[in-house]
């Protein structure tokens, strides 16, 4: 069973969401430099899709240098990935922070406000990680 799920009904392109799911299970430590990465028929068929969709995620990882394929051996993770999807994932995060903070100002709250919610919604965050980390039989989304 993989760690992660797919959404086929997404606009994004499955290939593409398998790369972003593997992304993050290695900036999470997941999956460790040297680890190999289920077979892509194997992961083809946990996740329900054509093993060509598979290799080409796998492909898109590779070129980024973030796995390396092992002539009948496998696909294994590069020893600079983790920092590398640790840095994408914080480019991602920064983003997204930027914009609610750009929505929060443009909607009139003061900066206390912003504070308050950025604290709270911090602090949920921490929390459901405590209790990810407690239950370890949760996916990685």
């Amino acid at each position: 069973m993989p760690v992660f799920r797919i959404d086929p009904a997404s606009n994004v392109p499955v290939y593409e969401q398998i790369v972003d799911k593997l992304r993050y299970a290695i900036a999470a430590g997941v999956h460790a430099p040297s680890e190999q990465l289920p077979a892509v028929r194997q992961l083809a068929i946990d996740l329900l899709v054509n093993p060509n969709t598979v290799a080409k995620a796998y492909h898109e990882l590779e070129r980024e240098g973030l796995t390396r394929s092992r002539k009948g051996l496998g696909v294994f993770v590069s020893g600079s990935a983790p920092a590398a999807c640790r840095k994408f994932r914080a480019r991602i995060v920064a983003e997204r922070v930027a914009a609610a903070l750009d929505e929060a100002v443009r909607s009139g709250l003061d900066p206390g406000e912003i504070e308050a919610i950025v604290q709270e919604e911090l602090e949920k965050a921490l929390e459901h990680a405590r209790q990810g980390t407690a239950d370890s039989s949760h996916a990685t989304d």
